[in-house]
């Protein structure tokens, strides 16, 4: 008995720390990359419907750095955007989790172009392109 919980507890700690050590890398890691006077994200995720295979979505955004559109701004949009678009092509659920990289070719490309004058949404799934142009006026109201 004192042999399984101490192999219980080994395993445990092991497991705690790996956890440890992948969620300290994602915290520490940059969202936005900048360069060449450009706010640039790009993330990577499989996700997992209910009732459906996995799909693989690339998710990019490109936003002027000059003050236009702050980083926070950047990053708040370019996240509830995407979490949004992702949310309305799986009704039934899913789970997801980020990649460090694509497996293969991805099957849903999400791009945001932003400027001062407002954002384009580029959404890419099936062989098909829909363009969202919109003022940001428009875009918060």
């Amino acid at each position: 008995m004192k042999k399984s919980l101490l192999f219980l507890s080994i395993i445990i700690l092991l497991m705690s720390t790996a956890i440890g050590q992948t969620v300290s890398k994602r915290l520490s890691s940059d969202i936005v990359k900048v360069s060449n006077g450009k706010f640039e994200a790009t993330n990577y995720k499989l996700v997992s419907p209910m009732n459906s295979f996995p799909k693989q979505i690339k998710t990019y955004a490109v936003a002027p750095s000059d003050g236009t559109i702050s980083r926070d701004n950047f990053v708040s949009i370019f996240t509830i955007m995407s979490n949004e678009i992702i949310s309305g092509f799986f009704d039934e659920g899913f789970d997801s989790k980020d990649l460090d990289e694509l497996i293969g070719n991805p099957d849903i490309v999400l791009n945001f172009f932003m400027t001062k004058s407002g954002i384009q949404m580029e959404i890419t799934s099936e062989g098909e392109t829909t363009r969202i142009t919109s003022t940001w006026e428009d875009f918060f109201e």
